[in-house]
């Protein structure tokens, strides 16, 4: 078998052991990689920031790019701790907005509620 750290690559016969990385096996979007060594044939990945999948290669939509999907992208907002599309979604909902209209603040951690022209009271955030 191989040493904790490594993976074995092989697919039949004796090991061949090979280093976990962050690059190769986690597509570099992970905090850290561990083997464990042995027989094991995959290395384990903590994804960093929102990336998933078992080689941390997957993000699900509503966070941006540019961020290494730290952040939620345009058009989305985190509301607790769900994020969600404040665009196609239901702005009462998911932004506790009684409004025509939403964005959200330049970070992306709370909705804005727009309201309509002759609300009387103070824009709210969720």
């Amino acid at each position: 078998g191989c040493a904790v750290g490594l993976v074995n690559v092989a697919s039949t016969g004796l090991p061949t052991c090979t280093p976990c990385t962050m690059a190769t096996h986690c597509s570099g979007n992970t905090n850290s990689v561990t083997g464990a060594g042995g027989l094991a044939t995959r290395c384990e990945c903590d994804c960093s920031n929102k990336w998933s999948s078992s080689d941390c290669s997957f993000c699900a939509t509503g966070f941006d790019p540019a961020s290494d999907y730290a952040t939620c992208d345009v058009g989305h907002v985190t509301v607790s701790t769900l994020t969600v599309n404040y665009i196609q979604n239901d702005v009462a909902t998911d932004c506790g907005c009684d409004t025509h209209s939403v964005t959200t603040t330049p970070d992306r951690t709370a909705c804005l509620c727009l309201w309509s022209p002759g609300h009387i009271g103070a824009s709210a955030s969720a």
